[in-house]
Formats: structure tokens, sequence, C-alpha cells
């Protein structure tokens, strides 16, 4: 769906899933949130656009995996865990300790 998205509205479309995604995982309704965090999966996410959005992208990563984990879906939880790093990653080092053997 968003394969082919431009740098005009990349920051747009990541900070749409971003804030949209934040709105229903604070308030603990995580089946939402995962529907809406997920989307970042149909975007192509190459160096340059982690670079310039690497901060979003992977607390979207990170908020999509506790939200799995909320909802019991560990192997899913731990495959966007990884997307943002593995165990030298400090952003994610404890819940792939934790969760993801």
């Amino acid at each position: 769906m968003f394969a082919g998205i431009n740098s005009k509205n990349e920051r747009r479309i990541i900070s749409n899933i971003y804030e949209k995604g934040r709105v229903f995982y604070e308030k603990n309704d995580f089946e939402n949130a995962k529907k809406t965090y997920s989307k970042i999966n149909e975007i192509i996410i190459n160096q340059d656009l982690k670079n310039r959005f690497g901060y979003n992208i992977d607390q979207i990563y990170i908020n999509l995996g506790i939200s799995y984990l909320a909802s019991n879906e560990i192997q899913k939880s731990c495959e966007s865990f990884r997307k943002v790093g593995d165990e030298t990653n400090f952003k994610v080092r404890n819940y792939l300790k934790k969760f993801c053997k």
C-alpha cells in the first residue's frame, strides 16, 4: 500500500501511524493499536527512511510488540522487537531476553 511513498508523504504517513496508534496504545486498546501500528509493515523501510524517521519507526515497532504481548501473541511481538534490533540494542534487549527465547 505505501511501498511507493515519496519524501513529501513519508513524514505524514509515519507520523499518522505513530500518533493514531499511540492514542489507542495509551488507552490500553491494544487491538486497535495493533491494527494501526501494523500499517508500518506495508512501508518499505530503507536506510534513508530509517535515518530520517528512526525514532518514530522504532517506537512504532516497540509499541506494536508490546501490544502483541498484551494479546499473548508472542511470536508476532518478537518479530516486531527484532525489527528494532537484537539483544545488543537496549531499546528492545529486555523484551527479547524475556519473551523471545
